[in-house]
């Protein structure tokens, strides 16, 4: 049995959705997180799994380890309002072929809607695509144009072979960005969006015009340090956020990726507050259907530098982290209550240190904002946008 006592998280689900399995597994045993058990564990609880498996525990379905002390919970469940969402996509998508050097061509998917003197440019995370902004768009549209891709790997784009590493998406966002001779541009970015536009941002500050981060790995989430130091994991805090990123990326996580499809059924379906309807866990799920099909995901782990590993990446964390605090570009960081990777605490604190920034709460939501508040997301971008740019 492994015990871990969580003394915070970045999530705090309801307890409904922690695991207190206990039964011990041996070192052969199946570690695959099967659809049924991986769709009941909440975004907090992948933090736990992670904190097991790094500090030397087994993250197997007969071994997950127990949450000794939940998290309190200061609305219940039951008393949180969640808005009807559509799962339809209305829009029609568009394609273009992209060639970053010394990377294969590839074809980006993409919709683009509206028009007007401004562009918003969003980016998704993980394991969604453009279809995550389908309700953010109407209330955009009305302020200039608006694009969205799905990122390579994602969506209905192709998945060439890649590391699928921070270079690799900044690439071929880049080539995207110049394909359509996009600038003056406000990104609005979400998760692994956030990494690869924040890397493109700060090195094209030209062509910014605003930034708005949901649910973004910005410095508080992702501290450089964990790049230069010993992990935490293994120092008595396994609750550190460098463990998620440990398990992602040792042979059990990336079993948990590949053959449980572990970002879907697990990540995405197990968002406690607000999830997304079963009608839209079906798109998602519809563009990771085999393992093969997997390959950005398994990827993304490796994306952030834990223990100086991958050593080549965290010095363009450290680029865009020093961009966003002194860059004079308006930004806008919005959070959802309790939130995951950027809760109002993070969210609060960026506003206070970087340069015109302020900081929204959404409502209720763990991680994917735009999907399960995207009328409260495009309505809190549009106010930002008035009060900032239309005057």
């Amino acid at each position: 049995m492994t015990t871990i006592r969580v003394t915070h998280v970045l999530a705090a689900p309801p307890a409904s959705v922690w695991s207190t399995t206990t039964a011990g597994a041996g070192a052969g045993a199946d570690r695959r997180l099967p659809a049924a058990r991986s769709r009941r564990l909440g975004g907090a609880a992948l933090l736990v799994l992670a904190s097991a498996a790094a500090c030397g525990g087994s993250p197997s379905p007969a071994s997950a380890p127990v949450a000794t002390s939940p998290p309190p919970v200061t609305t219940a469940p039951s008393a949180i309002t969640c808005p009807a969402v559509s799962a339809v996509q209305p829009y029609p998508m568009s394609a273009v072929v992209v060639a970053p050097p010394s990377r294969p061509r590839a074809t980006m998917k993409y919709l683009d809607v509206g028009r007007g003197p401004t562009t918003f440019v969003l980016l998704h995370g993980i394991p969604t695509s453009s279809y995550e902004w389908r309700n953010v768009i109407p209330e955009l549209t009305a302020l200039g144009r608006v694009v969205a891709p799905d990122l390579v790997g994602y969506g209905a784009s192709d998945r060439p072979e890649l590391a699928y590493g921070l270079d690799d998406h900044t690439a071929y966002l880049g080539a995207f960005l110049d394909a359509l001779t996009l600038d003056d541009v406000i990104l609005v970015v979400h998760d692994l969006g956030s990494v690869a536009g924040l890397i493109w941002a700060s090195q094209h500050p030209d062509r910014v015009r605003g930034l708005v981060s949901i649910e973004g790995l910005i410095p508080d989430v992702i501290p450089a340090s964990v790049a230069q130091s010993p992990s935490r994991c293994t120092a008595g805090a396994p609750d550190h956020p460098a463990c998620l990123w440990m398990f992602l990326r040792s042979p059990a996580g990336q079993t948990a990726i590949v053959d449980g499809n572990f970002f879907v059924d697990a990540a995405l379906a197990g968002e406690p507050f607000c999830p997304p309807s079963p009608a839209a866990l079906e798109v998602y799920r519809a563009a990771f259907p085999t393992p093969a099909s997997r390959r950005a995901l398994a990827g993304a782990p490796g994306m952030i530098p834990v223990d100086g590993q991958p050593a080549t990446f965290a010095p363009l964390l450290d680029a865009y982290a020093r961009w966003l605090e002194t860059s004079a570009v308006p930004k806008l960081v919005l959070y959802g209550e309790p939130g995951f990777l950027a809760p109002a605490a993070v969210a609060q604190r960026a506003a206070a240190r970087w340069t015109s920034t302020e900081a929204a709460s959404v409502g209720p939501g763990v991680h994917v904002l735009p999907e399960v508040q995207p009328v409260a997301v495009g309505s809190a971008i549009r106010a930002w946008y008035q009060r900032t740019f239309a005057r």
